[in-house]
């Protein structure tokens, strides 16, 4: 596999003026077409997908690319794929290529789940501000709209969505509070991904301990691209960028956009030091004003800090992940 890298970028006005910095003509469409071609790689890699007698599953580096799925829920989705062709194992695809079928499914469905969920989502964050109680998602929102993809005449019951929650498959914010908003999501990427079955859509049962999904992260360029849990580990380096496709990280409020594809942000909060290991002129700019009788202030010094870490977090992002892998998916 060819070395995959991240370059900073440019940044255009903000406190520290225009910066010129290094940039790649062959880095384009930012994070994505990374993600992506660290999946296929990662893949190829992987010799495609192991399939130990029923079970099938991705590579553990492919779980990001799953967002907001959890990894058994993904697998669930590809196993069911293979399934399909159990009576005509000639006509199944390899491994490879059925990987790419789930996937592709999967991104348009969460697309679809994001663009629906969102406006619900923003309102009830007004009622917030208004200081009304919160109301969504509750479980009537919820088997109403998943009524809207389950096929034939049944829908689910409530006693269904306790069942779930028995099972790891649906969470909530509390025992009988609201539901989980990136739990239902992840349940409608599931649902809209598998259109045909009525029952046994989902896997039996997720773990507590089970992550909620996977992003990817990067400590500094030139080192490995890793596949993280979310809720995040405590012990990430601070100098970690994090990123994902899943637009409905935004909810959390700690991710930030980045054009219309991509949500990033660090694993901590990066010294100057950290932010030299991706881009030098900056620090260098604030630690020479160290000593200034102004600059040099302690509150001041704090928010030109937090302004360099906004800005080369953005430079990172609009210049993207160096991709030299093979062709996309």
């Amino acid at each position: 596999m060819e070395r995959l890298s991240i370059v900073a970028g440019r940044k255009n006005g903000g406190v520290f003026g225009d910066l010129n910095l290094a940039c790649d003509s062959a880095i384009h469409d930012l994070v994505w077409r990374a993600g992506q071609n660290l999946a296929k790689a990662l893949l190829r890699n992987n010799g495609g997908v192991s399939v130990p007698g029923e079970s099938m599953k991705f590579p553990a580096h492919l779980y990001p690319a799953c967002a907001p799925l959890p990894a058994p829920m993904a697998d669930h989705l590809l196993l069911l794929e293979r399934r399909r062709y159990r009576h005509r194992p000639a006509q199944r695809p390899d491994d490879q290529e059925m990987a790419r079928i789930v996937l592709t499914r999967i991104k348009r469905a969460r697309t679809l789940v994001f663009e629906y969920l969102h406006p619900f989502v923003l309102a009830d964050q007004k009622r917030q501000e208004r200081g009304e109680s919160r109301t969504f998602p509750n479980a009537d929102w919820l088997l109403e709209t998943l009524a809207q993809y389950t096929p034939g005449q049944g829908g689910n019951a409530e006693a269904t969505l306790d069942f779930w929650q028995k099972k790891g498959l649906l969470r909530r914010e509390k025992t009988r509070g609201l539901l989980d908003i990136t739990s239902v999501a992840a349940l409608l990427v599931a649902r809209i991904t598998e259109r045909t079955l009525q029952r046994n859509w989902l896997p039996s049962s997720l773990e507590e301990t089970e992550p909620s999904w996977w992003c990817y992260g990067r400590v500094s360029p030139g080192m490995p691209i890793q596949a993280l849990p979310v809720p995040l580990p405590s012990d990430l380096p601070s100098s970690m960028v994090l990123w994902t496709a899943w637009q409905g990280a935004i909810w959390d409020g700690t991710w930030r956009t980045v054009g219309e594809a991509f949500l990033c942000r660090w694993a901590g909060s990066p010294s100057l030091h950290d932010l030299s290991l991706w881009q030098q002129d900056l620090p260098r700019k604030i630690q020479a004003v160290q000593h200034d009788s102004f600059f040099g202030r302690p509150p001041v010094q704090a928010v030109l800090l937090q302004e360099a870490r906004s800005d080369v977090l953005l430079d990172i992002a609009q210049k993207g992940i160096g991709c030299y892998a093979e062709s996309d998916w």
